[in-house]
């Protein structure tokens, strides 16, 4: 490669910002509240079209909501006070749907546990979250999946061109050679079998049981899933935000129950897992 081109792939990559909130930086019940859906997707990478991103990617999963974007300005060449514009516009765009709400979060909020790569930085990242070394439980499947959703949905709004595509492209290369490659998988694996375990200690054949899951965090789903592929009867998902119980159990193939009558819920289930996250309940 010449330095011409070196150079160019540097600017190119120096336009890639990644900006968002993770269970690190986040507390939980902000994160939840934020939690966009599927069908709100569109209208925040709307926005983000019209704040002047030429490309973007919203994933919004239990562990993280965050943009992966490309902004036709180089971030070396933006001034201080332009690159906190772009993190304000995107806390903007990712607190819209929470108007819905009894509480609606402000973009302060979340403009306050906001992190920011750009660069080689946003790139490693990207790599990191789509090989499930981000995660809360390192090594679940579920993530890789949840990048290719997202980068769908953002391709059928005109937000994904060359330069997007062929980041996340090698993003999906990288995560399956570290799942084929190193043991990465195999914790996750052993979590839920002796999950299984147990239940079917107690219970015997699981296909007569109700599976209630309370608080609809990344390791809870990835329970379910496994209980669902176990043969569950039924699943029913409770979460103190709506909009996550009822994105949960659509991907669950389950029906919501009210997080305030959550004791109803418990008393009518055979299997509870309990994600709530506070302490309290």
């Amino acid at each position: 490669m010449t330095a011409e081109g070196a150079d160019d792939i540097a600017a190119r990559l120096g336009r890639f910002h990644v900006i968002g909130l993770n269970h690190r930086t986040c507390p939980d019940a902000l994160r939840e509240a934020v939690f966009v859906a599927d069908e709100e997707l569109p209208g925040v990478l709307q926005s983000l079209r019209q704040a002047g991103f030429d490309e973007a990617v919203v994933l919004s999963t239990c562990d993280r909501i965050e943009v992966q974007a490309f902004f036709p300005q180089s971030g070396h060449q933006m001034s201080a006070d332009r690159l906190i514009v772009l993190r304000e516009t995107v806390a903007s765009a990712l607190t819209a749907p929470t108007g819905i709400l009894p509480e609606p979060v402000l973009p302060a909020q979340v403009l306050a546990v906001l992190y920011h790569h750009q660069g080689l930085a946003a790139m490693k990242h990207l790599f990191r979250v789509t090989a499930s070394l981000d995660s809360q439980i390192v090594g679940e499947p579920q993530i890789l999946g949840q990048v290719r959703a997202s980068h769908r949905i953002a391709a059928g709004q005109g937000m994904v061109a060359a330069n997007l595509d062929r980041l996340l492209q090698a993003s999906y290369v990288a995560a399956k050679r570290v799942r084929g490659e190193t043991t990465i998988a195999e914790g996750p694996v052993s979590l839920m079998a002796v999950a299984l375990r147990v239940a079917r200690s107690i219970h015997g054949d699981l296909s007569r049981c109700q599976l209630a899951v309370l608080g609809a965090d990344e390791l809870a789903l990835m329970l379910g899933a496994r209980f669902k592929e176990a043969g569950v009867a039924s699943i029913v998902i409770g979460d103190r935000n709506p909009r996550r119980a009822m994105a949960a159990a659509r991907d669950l193939m389950g029906h919501t129950a009210n997080f305030d009558t959550r004791g109803e819920t418990l008393a009518q289930a055979d299997i509870v897992i309990s994600a709530t996250g506070d302490g309290r309940h």
